[in-house]
């Protein structure tokens, strides 16, 4: 694959140029409204397909326009960072923009350090758009489906100093592995896949089972052309069955490509109607590969199970190509939705939408659930694995075409063929002719419309949202269901409602000998990785009645970030998420908290770095922690409420304000220490070792499974290092070190060997230091003196009661507004 390279664009570079620039450094781009700089404001639906390299294309959209110009650049591989508030760039991304000096676009002439700045997205990743780990406030990122306007488009804002420039191009590097870790990978499959993805689905798909079924394919797009269809729109469609067949084992990809993309440039030799302008072989090559390239980003395995179960439905019992498949969607038994066909021939339904829609449930009633999901409802689809609501309604159409294409063979035999004859005696169509009449008309997309939303009627295809993932026993894993009560791998079963997917499969024997070095290194002491592996196999149960926080706590560069980044890829999108910095800080009241209702139905939650002396909710800690019922709702949606299930791992630097003066708080944190830092220069510092481990997460999935065989025979109890830290973290993070660190600045004490001071004093100090830093409330007088004995001794004075070490400062502190003692 070519280097991305950001080429240089000067004053003399008009758009056409500049975009040409771009396509030969290996970018694709498209123009965009500069009013609006929405991605497909100028090409319209469908943009992600319509992006392109091909010179003929770019000279026809920007000659004579006043276009903007942007890189699509989840397409081209990349990956930008577009900073708004430069001073509030989190650190990590600031150390890997200055370790790799990225290409950079300035986009605020007055703002030094706002704009763009690219990279290459790391191999097997597919970026998103959310900031993940890094938090907000400082601006947003631009990953799968993603595009940014470039020089030399005028921006918007351009009279108020606002203008596209690149002050540095060159080479595009890949994004650090630092700040790689800390983002989600790509949630939907709505963008294009890049080059590199495109090759490797060509490359990885030749089988060959059925290669006669191409033909189909082809005589699909010559359909669609008949009836009007746009030559574009019709590819589209006509490639995108390709591709899921093709992966599927149908036929090979590269077989299927060359002939579509002939079919398709023969089409746009000729003008049809006078409304479609003809095209060169070099442009519908270039407009074919965008067709390609969007097809396998939306492919999706339900695709692909439900194309291979549709193949064996078709194929006859004694063809010997159906060993190729597996039997993914079984049909175990009648579910209450299917009828079972007469004795004495098929199963003879209505000829109306009702009728069709029974159909339907007749044949795949037992993997169709409708759901009233969210604000409206939607069609689940088990495939084979799991129901799979993403691309719902576009399976059950899947499905629904394929059951009216089958009633020839299925259904007409009920019918006679003999003719028949009015009470005149004149000859009509037989019963079948008429049926088949009506099979006809039901292939019209409308009325398979109608049959499908009939079938969301009948009470028995009904699911409640409340109704999957429900048992949190059950962890559904690509090869099996893992029972967490009992460690067993079972078979995947769709009566166990499941519709989550954990990223890796179990395999009992996989070694992770990296993994195992990375915490010897990186946590020496045995019981305290004991303890770690024991946590993660807790957060694998579900179970969340610890109630225990994990605080993973040392400087930069001692793996923290790693082990969490590790955990977020093994435990997916699905039973997994990276809440943002400020997820666990206090909100005013009746604030939406999305990142809490985003933890709804996840085992593993993550949040990074706080800032120095940030305050911790501890209500919502407490909640969180305890399996108390929560109440939340994500933006523009209704409340619901739901039980955690997740352990909250924090990984930090710095220790959070804890204001309480409970137990209840502090037994729940447990912090882990990470002290050994690996920085560069280190020898033992592995620069591969993201790589390495990321290789290994089968492995590292067999270490935590055996964690939870660990944790339900010895529980969760800390070892000595882990009490000694959370020790530490108490006699430091309550408040107490910081009001002797401010007021011995001021003056107010002094920290002298030989000194004394009345502990009601200092007591009365301390209570004005908490009203001028804004604390809900102080310690109680018992708890801040024995906060205060871990530094300073309890001694008496002449019988007065005090502590050594600290003296009373030549200054008194001011006192403050309102304040009372």
């Amino acid at each position: 694959m070519t280097q991305l390279t950001i080429p240089e664009v000067t004053g003399e570079d008009d758009t056409i140029s500049a975009a040409l620039k771009y396509a030969a450094a290996g970018f694709y781009v498209l123009p965009v409204s500069r009013a609006s700089k929405h991605a497909g404001s100028v090409v319209g639906k469908g943009w992600p397909s319509k992006s392109s390299r091909d010179p003929e294309q770019i000279v026809a959209w920007f000659a004579g326009s006043s276009d903007s110009l942007a890189l699509h650049i989840g397409r081209s591989g990349a990956v930008a960072f577009d900073v708004d508030e430069p001073n509030q760039i989190p650190q990590v991304l600031t150390e890997a923009v200055a370790a790799t000096n990225p290409p950079y676009q300035s986009t605020r002439e007055h703002t030094e350090g706002r704009g763009h700045y690219v990279f290459t997205v790391p191999p097997g990743r597919v970026l998103g758009n959310s900031t993940g780990s890094l938090g907000k406030g400082w601006g947003e990122v631009r990953g799968a489906n993603g595009i940014i306007v470039v020089a030399p488009s005028v921006h918007e804002k351009h009279a108020q100093g606002a203008r596209y420039q690149w002050m540095h191009t060159g080479p595009v590097p890949e994004l650090p592995g630092s700040v790689a870790t800390l983002l989600r990978d790509a949630s939907d499959t709505s963008d294009a896949a890049t080059d590199g993805q495109v090759r490797e689905f060509i490359e990885k798909h030749t089988t060959a089972a059925r290669p006669e079924l191409l033909g189909g394919i082809l005589t699909q797009f010559a359909t669609a052309l008949e009836q009007g269809q746009s030559r574009h729109d019709a590819a589209v469609l006509a490639t995108a069955s390709a591709v899921r067949e093709a992966a599927a084992g149908i036929y090979p990809a590269k077989d299927a490509a060359e002939q579509l993309f002939t079919a398709f440039a023969a089409a746009l030799e000729h003008a049809r109607n006078g409304s479609d302008r003809t095209r060169s072989k070099a442009s519908a090559r270039a407009e074919y590969l965008g067709i390609l390239a969007w097809s396998i980003g939306q492919l999706t395995q339900a695709d692909i199970d439900t194309t291979r179960a549709s193949l064996e439905q078709r194929l006859p019992p004694t063809d010997h190509s159906r060993e190729s498949y597996e039997a993914l969607i079984a049909d175990p038994a009648p579910t209450t939705a299917a009828a079972k066909p007469t004795a004495t021939g098929p199963m003879k339904r209505s000829w109306d939408d009702i009728g069709n829609a029974q159909r339907l449930l007749d044949r795949y009633g037992h993997v169709l659930r409708w759901t009233l999901a969210k604000k409206s409802g939607e069609w689940g689809v088990y495939d084979g694995r799991r129901w799979a609501f993403r691309g719902g309604d576009t399976l059950v159409r899947t499905l629904a075409r394929q059951t009216v294409e089958d009633l020839p063979s299925s259904e007409a035999g009920a019918y006679s063929n003999e003719p028949q004859f009015d009470l005149r005696g004149k000859e009509k169509p037989s019963l079948r002719d008429e049926f088949l009449a009506f099979v006809s008309k039901s292939r019209d997309h409308r009325a398979m419309g109608r049959g499908i939303a009939a079938a969301s009627t009948f009470p028995e295809a009904h699911a409640r949202p409340e109704d999957f993932d429900a048992d949190r026993r059950w962890l559904n894993l690509p090869n099996g269901v893992l029972d967490t009560d009992r460690v067993q791998l079972l078979p995947h079963d769709p009566a166990l409602m499941l519709s989550k997917m954990f990223a890796v499969p179990y395999t009992p024997d996989a070694e992770a000998p990296a993994w195992e070095r990375f915490l010897e290194m990186n946590i020496p002491d045995l019981h305290t990785r004991l303890y770690l592996q024991r946590a993660v196999g807790y957060t694998l149960s579900g179970l969340s009645n610890e109630k225990t926080l994990i605080y993973l706590y040392g400087p930069s560069d001692t793996g923290k970030s790693i082990f969490t980044g590790i955990m977020g890829r093994l435990f997916g999108i699905d039973y997994g998420i990276a809440a943002s910095d400020g997820a666990l800080r206090p909100r005013r009241e009746g604030a939406i908290n999305n990142d809490v209702d985003d933890m709804a139905g996840k085992r593993f939650v993550t949040t990074s770095e706080s800032r120095p002396g940030e305050e911790l909710d501890e209500a919502l800690v407490k909640r969180l922690t305890g399996r108390d019922e929560q109440r939340s709702r994500a933006l523009y949606e209704n409340n619901r409420s739901w039980t955690p299930e997740c352990v909250i791992w924090v990984c930090s630097n710095q220790y959070p304000k804890i204001t309480g003066d409970d137990d209840a708080i502090w037994t729940r944190i447990r912090v882990v220490p990470f002290l050994r830092q690996f920085l560069a220069g280190d020898p033992d510092r592995d620069e591969r070792l993201e790589e390495k481990l990321h290789a290994e997460l089968e492995g590292i999935f067999a270490w935590a499974v055996r964690g939870l065989v660990m944790y339900l025979r010895d529980g969760l109890a800390p070892p000595p290092e882990v009490v000694q830290a959370g020790e530490q973290f108490r006699a430091t993070a309550d408040g107490v070190t910081a009001f002797v660190a401010e007021y011995a600045e001021e003056e107010f004490v002094t920290v002298e060997e030989h000194g004394w001071a009345p502990r009601t004093d200092l007591y009365e100090m301390y209570k004005r230091w908490c009203k001028d830093s804004g604390l809900r409330q102080p310690l109680r007088p018992s708890r801040f003196y024995t906060r205060l004995g871990v530094s300073y001794r309890e001694a008496k004075v002449n019988g007065t009661r005090g502590h050594k070490g600290i003296s009373l400062g030549p200054k008194t502190p001011p006192v403050p507004v309102g304040w009372s003692s």
